[in-house]
């Protein structure tokens, strides 16, 4: 999943250098469980595989702080990681837990990457896969 993920984060790159060519960079990426989560910790682009894997629709999940996919007893905790993220780049855990939205928990490989803009902006791309029980 590393070099997925970095695989990920060069076509961003060398797609984008406005929020705009990010999103558009992000579209080609549908069918990988990815999200990306601006500053603030708002989801500004989900794919349809990640949310087919949590249950929701894209306009259910865009625009809304990405704690609502966690566990209520963890939001806290994953709300101050994610902005130590945003601003250093680095020390995101691996392993997750997430929420689907029928209220099941899924424990999950998370990596993330930061994304930044030509303004500056900072976005986490994320790529998350389901922890197998079997």
């Amino acid at each position: 999943m590393d070099s997925l993920i970095t695989h990920l984060r060069e076509k961003l790159v060398e797609a984008a250098s406005s929020a705009q060519d990010i999103a558009q960079a992000f579209e080609r990426l549908h069918h990988h469980r990815t999200s990306l989560t601006d500053s603030n910790g708002i989801l500004v682009r989900v794919s349809e595989a990640y949310c087919e894997l949590l249950g929701y629709r894209p306009e259910e999940l865009v625009g809304q702080h990405f704690a609502i996919l966690v566990p209520k007893a963890l939001r806290q905790e994953a709300t101050e990681l994610q902005a130590d993220f945003i601003q250093k780049g680095a020390g995101h855990p691996s392993a997750y837990t997430i929420r689907t939205k029928d209220g099941t928990d899924i424990p999950i490989v998370l990596k993330a990457v930061i994304v930044t803009d030509e303004a500056g902006n900072r976005f986490k791309l994320a790529i998350v896969e389901p922890i197998s029980s079997s």
